[in-house]
């Protein structure tokens, strides 16, 4: 059977067959994409290493981000830019015009080759967050939507290459709060065809994940890995897969509200677990929930991103490094200063970073976003 890397097994492989290969992890660097959060960090780390080479403005900035004010301000919109009249983005009308609950687009700023947005028409209304909120007429045409694309693009671009299709939720923590989507092509062998992608053989997951996992359902329709759990909708219900997701995330909000309640000592920690929680819980802790046709099964995947590796300050040298410093994030929530500056590669099972300037694959993916754009407004 086909894989989309012929010698290499990722997350979404776990669970068909011949677990003896190599894991690999699918990175992707997007170009073009002005992103404020690596300014940020860089800014951050100039202060830390030698405060007295920033301008007094930016002194003010710098501890405003390590003392989180930065982060606490009023929102401009009354729920989110999502369903607020300055969302921006290419829309592929015809498409979305044969489509009842879902509108899809192409994002102004990309997040993996030939990447696809969908929100729901009705997002201003009903103001659903999360994967587990949709009804399943929505999740019936989320199905016809992935099908249709694989179909469509095998079609007219990938002839049988495109294996699948990943559509990201990314929950708990988001800037953009009403539900959408971000749609990942399958591509076989993309780390050989110059779009910005590479695979690492460092397998990254969150050391809570386990803990997680532990107590969690156990049935024939879930796999449970150290990234998180992948759910089989083929041997389930889609409301018992929905009930799955919802009650993975909420253990996870448990464990974040409970961490909340550890820093501000209402309670002492019980184990390794609460002390790893304590000192390392995330300012923006995520659940990447995926839904996936893959290789021609249906899965739905919750991957936790509540403790991210540390770095120490010492160790980052080159600050005109874009790619890595949007990989830095500081942590201006830890009671302890040696978790405040992470560096992870995020979502934990497909990760991206962003640089602003131009690469040698940035006219390869333009050329594919268009031939997308041209082959599903046919």
């Amino acid at each position: 059977m086909n894989r989309q890397f012929e010698n290499n097994i990722t997350f979404f492989d776990i669970g068909f067959d011949n677990p003896e290969l190599q894991f690999a992890t699918l990175y992707s660097v997007m170009s073009e994409t002005y992103k404020k959060r690596g300014n940020i960090t860089k800014l951050v780390l100039r202060y830390l290493k030698d405060k007295a080479s920033l301008s007094l403005e930016e002194q003010k900035l710098a501890l405003s981000i390590i003392d989180d004010s930065f982060y606490n301000k009023p929102k401009p919109y009354s729920h989110c830019k999502i369903c607020s009249t300055s969302f921006q983005r290419d829309v592929l009308y015809k498409m979305s015009q044969k489509l009842k609950y879902w509108d899809i687009c192409i994002p102004t700023v990309q997040y993996f080759p030939g990447n696809l947005m969908i929100y729901l028409k009705d997002r201003e209304i009903s103001h659903k967050e999360n994967f587990q909120d949709l009804n399943l007429d929505e999740l019936k045409e989320l199905e016809f939507i992935v099908k249709h694309l694989i179909y469509k693009l095998n079609e007219k671009i990938f002839y049988g290459k495109l294996l699948g299709v990943n559509v990201l939720f990314n929950q708990i923590s988001k800037s953009q709060l009403c539900i959408h989507g971000h749609i990942e092509l399958m591509i076989k062998d993309i780390d050989k065809l110059n779009l910005g992608c590479k695979l690492l053989l460092d397998r990254f997951y969150d050391p809570i994940t386990e803990y997680i996992n532990k107590d969690f359902f156990n049935n024939d329709g879930i796999i449970k890995t150290i990234e998180g759990i992948r759910i089989d909708a083929s041997k389930l219900d889609l409301k018992d897969v929905l009930n799955m997701v919802r009650q993975y995330e909420f253990r996870l909000n448990l464990l974040i509200k409970k961490t909340q309640q550890l820093r501000l000592n209402k309670i002492c920690p019980e184990d390794l677990n609460g002390i790893l929680l304590y000192n390392g819980l995330s300012p923006a802790p995520a659940n990447s929930v995926y839904y996936t046709d893959y290789r021609g099964k249906i899965f739905v995947s919750s991957v936790p991103e509540l403790v991210p590796p540390i770095i120490k300050l010492d160790d980052i040298n080159d600050l005109d490094n874009e790619e890595d410093m949007y990989l830095i994030k500081y942590n201006a929530t830890t009671p302890n200063r040696d978790y405040s500056i992470m560096k992870k590669y995020s979502p934990t099972a497909r990760p991206s970073s962003k640089i602003s300037s131009v690469n040698e694959s940035t006219p390869y993916v333009r050329k594919l976003t268009r031939e997308i754009k041209k082959v599903l407004e046919e």
